[in-house]
């Protein structure tokens, strides 16, 4: 049985699909490389009219072009390059900027709500009525392991918990999990910083 592709899989997909379609429109496209990148990134405070004024330095000297350390014409090939496609790579940073903001901040909130049911689960098999409740229960604290919460040298004075018999699992509070986390506040799951070491997903 294949497997249901979902409407964003879809669209993501298509997303790609123009993506690449665009990407091979570029004229040129250099992948940064541990053999270049030093000198890349050091060099990328040479003022642009500093440029200008060399390129048409050796334009207008002849001893200077004997030299044949600028091509003029390649130099100005380049410096068109850069003016035309530079708004298209700080918009294309940005996006991907947002992009990966809003997926985190998804896993944020969906993780918050995930850590509600949680609570309220163990609440549930305490009672003899939630007897049903105890497979999710052992299902849901298995999958959540240590990487659930905030690390216990960052918690906070405890809060009330569901029981005063029982402690909400390490790092998660009740009050949190029974009322979930504000929608601009920062979920039990959220790392915005990129390739952050503890994102589940």
């Amino acid at each position: 049985m294949e497997p249901t592709i979902t409407r964003y899989q879809q669209s993501a997909a298509e997303f790609m699909n123009a993506l690449n379609a665009l990407t091979d429109t570029l004229p040129k496209l250099e992948i940064s490389h541990i053999t270049t990148e030093h000198f890349v990134r050091t060099h990328q405070n040479i003022p642009k009219k500093f440029v200008e004024a060399a390129i048409h330095a050796v334009a207008q000297t002849p001893e200077i072009q004997g030299l044949n350390k600028l091509d003029v014409d390649a130099a100005r090939d380049e410096l068109q390059f850069i003016e035309a496609y530079k708004p298209i790579a700080d918009n294309l940073v940005a996006l991907a900027e947002s992009l990966q903001f809003t997926i985190d901040s998804e896993w944020a909130h969906l993780g918050t709500r995930a850590l509600q049911i949680y609570a309220i689960a163990k609440a549930c098999a305490r009672d003899a009525s939630g007897a049903a409740v105890g497979q999710h229960l052992e299902n849901m604290k298995r999958d959540l392991g240590k990487r659930g919460g905030r690390p216990k040298a960052r918690e906070k004075a405890s809060v009330p918990a569901v029981e005063s018999s029982k402690q909400p699992p390490a790092g998660v509070s009740v009050e949190l999990a029974m009322r979930g986390a504000p929608r601009d506040s920062q979920g039990p799951f959220t790392n915005t910083a990129r390739f952050a070491n503890h994102r589940l997903y």
